[in-house]
Order: C-alpha cells, then structure tokens, then sequence
C-alpha cells in the first residue's frame, strides 16, 4: 500500500548518525593534511634523497591510519 511504501521511504531516506567521533573525523583531516604537506614536500627542490626515503616511510605509515579511519567512518 502506499502508506507501506512512504513508511520504507522514510526508513531507507532518515538521516544515520556516522560512526565516526569529532576527535576520529578531526584526526582524519589533520592526516590529510600532513600528507599533502609532506607530498609537497617531497616535490619540492628543498627535499633531499634522503628526505624523500625518509618521507615515502611517513606516507606509508599516514596512509595506513587513515584507511583504518575510513573503515570506521
């Protein structure tokens, strides 16, 4: 019945609450941040070989933390 089919609607279309906390979801952002920085960085002619090693190892590490945040979110 249409009553049936706008209580469904309704369901499916109510607004959920995300599982992710503010400190999560705030977190998330400083680490996208940073890896944008650090990318910059590593493309920049101020980045040593060295440096670039070193920072290829702290994307890895962000990318890593920020996939389990997208999990929870």
């Amino acid at each position: 019945t249409m009553s049936e089919i706008k209580q469904l609607f309704n369901e499916i279309n109510r607004a959920r609450p995300p599982r992710a906390t503010r400190e999560e979801l705030d977190e998330l952002g400083f680490l996208l941040d940073k890896m944008e920085v650090t990318e910059a960085y590593m493309h920049s002619s101020s980045c040593t070989a060295e440096e670039y090693s070193e920072s290829e190892v702290e994307l890895k590490t962000l990318c890593d933390r920020v996939d389990l945040l997208m999990e929870i979110v």
